[in-house]
C-alpha cells in the first residue's frame, strides 16, 4: 500500500455550556501521514 501525507480541514462546533451561543471553529491539520489513525491526528 502506498502511503502519503494529506491536509485536513476541521470544522468543530464549540460551545461553553448548553445556553451560551456556540459557534463552528476552523482548524487546519497539515501533513499527516496516511498511516496515522485519526485520534493520532487530533492530538497531535
Amino acid at each position: 500500500m502506498e502511503h502519503y501525507n494529506m491536509n485536513l480541514t476541521l470544522k468543530v462546533w464549540k460551545q461553553k455550556d448548553g445556553k451560551s451561543k456556540g459557534g463552528f471553529e476552523t482548524y487546519q491539520v497539515k501533513n499527516i501521514s496516511s498511516e496515522m489513525s485519526f485520534w493520532k491526528c487530533l492530538t497531535c
